[in-house]
């Protein structure tokens, strides 16, 4: 969200100064915008994903691709290219977790 539909307070930079609202106020106004936009169709924000997805993740370094392809399912693509595919987003997350 931007300009009238930010969550953040209004801040103004003057020089070397800042003038902005009271913590109170900002708690208010966050709180506000908060409420207005989980009060929207969230469902629209979410982005649809594909059936199938295929990361390949590039070492500079061969041994790092080595240590990297012991991860299960993962695949060897040459000597710093390690492939993984997975069908679910949370699997990919997982392997860049723990390859990355």
């Amino acid at each position: 969200l931007t300009g009238k539909d930010s969550l953040l307070p209004p801040v103004s930079f003057s020089g070397t100064s800042i003038v902005s609202v009271t913590p109170v106020k900002a708690r208010h106004l966050i709180q506000e915008g908060v409420q207005k936009a989980f009060s929207q169709d969230v469902s629209l924000c979410l982005t649809p994903l594909p059936a199938y997805f295929e990361v390949d993740v590039v070492y500079n370094t061969p041994t790092h691709a080595y240590a990297a392809s012991w991860y299960p399912e993962a695949k060897a693509m040459g000597r710093r290219t390690v492939r993984f595919e997975a069908k679910a987003y949370l699997d990919v997350m997982r392997f860049l977790k723990f390859v990355v």
